[in-house]
């Protein structure tokens, strides 16, 4: 049985949640994507619900990483809490 192919989303969420995270120069080397194209992807991943956080150094560049997934986007249910009724 033939292995499954790892897409280029997978590799960047595998990048993202790792411990030392990933600048948009290494995501743009991991993906032969150019920079426009790597944010674009980042924004996609936040509106399906990922939680990424940008940390930024001085002097360095901003290194990203996954936080945690946000269940009720990725199933679709956008419910809004009850207002309360006292």
């Amino acid at each position: 049985m033939p292995k499954a192919q790892t897409t280029k989303k997978d590799r960047i969420r595998k990048q993202l949640t790792s411990a030392r995270g990933a600048t948009i120069a290494s995501l743009m080397q991991l993906t032969g994507w150019q920079e426009h194209s790597v944010r674009a992807a980042l924004s996609t991943m936040r509106k399906a619900g990922d939680t990424i956080t940008p940390t930024r150094q001085d002097g360095k560049p901003t290194v990203y990483r996954i936080e945690t997934a946000c269940s009720p986007a990725k199933t679709g249910n956008k419910s809004k809490a009850a207002p309360d009724n006292e």
